[in-house]
């Protein structure tokens, strides 16, 4: 994506929150060999920490232990899908990987798993941390670089139906990787984010 104009305002935010997403890699990557997928409520605080926003992680503790527990299963069986760079993929695996990667995002929809203060977006930026190279984050802002059509919005701009979206967003993904196989998720993240919002969002 040549010459595009850049917000500078969005550019700064990426690269502040760029410290908070290197906090959490180096902690994931430095978890025990046992249990790689283990979580807390430590993993939680550093995605909200990366994501922002003002809502809080609320959830009771009682069962929070049983609701990070869809969390971990699902982050340990989509570690399957994920043998194959994604570029190498063909369009059926492709398929299969996304499908897996909207499940993990739409974890917090079910009210058996629903975490208060953490929805999609922070579902979708935890399985990334797990698996950098094979899911990107659902952003509004990765929604508007991508030339997404069809965001519904409330009066605060906040998308209504991201969820719907993501495998779209998805395709644009494995579709650049696949011209540019030296990209990455988070390089092609970064070149989304940092774009002028579109309307609705304007």
């Amino acid at each position: 994506m040549k010459s595009l104009p850049i917000d500078k305002k969005a550019k700064s935010q990426w690269e502040r929150a760029q410290h908070a997403y290197d906090h959490y890699r180096l902690y994931v990557t430095n978890k025990n060999g046992n249990a790689p997928f283990a979580l807390s409520f430590i993993d939680f605080i550093y995605v909200k920490n990366f994501k922002g926003g003002s809502a809080t992680i609320a959830e009771p503790r009682e069962s929070f232990d049983k609701k990070k527990i869809v969390y971990e299963k699902k982050l340990e069986a989509f570690a399957s899908f994920t043998k194959k760079k994604w570029a190498a993929m063909n369009d059926s695996e492709h398929k299969s990987l996304s499908e897996q990667i909207v499940s993990f995002a739409a974890i917090p929809s079910h009210d058996e798993s629903h975490i208060s203060g953490f929805g999609e977006s922070f579902s979708s930026a935890l399985l990334h941390f797990h698996f950098p190279n094979h899911a990107p984050i659902l952003d509004k802002r990765a929604l508007n670089g991508a030339r997404i059509d069809g965001m519904i919005v409330d009066a605060y701009k906040n998308v209504k139906n991201m969820l719907s979206l993501y495998p779209r967003l998805l395709d644009f993904f494995y579709e650049r990787l696949k011209e540019n196989k030296e990209s990455t998720v988070r390089v092609i993240d970064q070149e989304l984010f940092i774009q002028p919002l579109r309307a609705p969002l304007k």
